[in-house]
């Protein structure tokens, strides 16, 4: 009886040991996975911003009704302002703004999936829609 009483403690000792190194484990490798989700995301919004500079230059050239769609897939959360003359992305560590050649209106919309950027000449103006998919 002293013997299974001897292996259940043990066993229980082990049990708490385990679940004590978890409790300081898990929180350690969130905050990894967040740092590297939100470089995730630094890095598309770099890749946004260049392609909108560029296809905003570009669209000076076009005539009006040309278009061009964009999918992007955001590894935790981007959000995408639009106020006059500016396309601002941020996440919670950094923020990238872009000057644009045209007015446009007013926007702001956090994106946490897949979403659509579309860019369009109208009346001589270059103007930016988002959608989601």
């Amino acid at each position: 009886m002293e013997k299974k009483a001897q292996i259940s403690l043990e066993y229980l000792i082990i049990i708490t040991a385990f679940f004590s190194s978890l409790l300081i484990i898990i929180p350690s490798i969130n905050f990894i996975v967040n740092d590297f989700l939100f470089v995730n995301d630094s890095l598309l919004m770099k890749q946004i911003s260049e392609k909108i500079s560029e296809q905003d230059k570009l669209f000076l050239f076009l005539s009006d009704g040309s278009r061009k769609e964009f999918e992007f897939v955001p590894a935790k959360d981007i959000t995408l302002k639009t106020i006059n003359n500016e396309f601002i992305l941020s996440n919670p560590k950094k923020t990238i703004i872009i000057n644009l050649s045209s007015k446009q209106n007013f926007f702001e919309e956090k994106f946490n999936s897949k979403f659509v950027i579309i860019i369009e000449k109208q009346n001589n103006e270059t103007k930016i829609f988002f959608s989601k998919k």
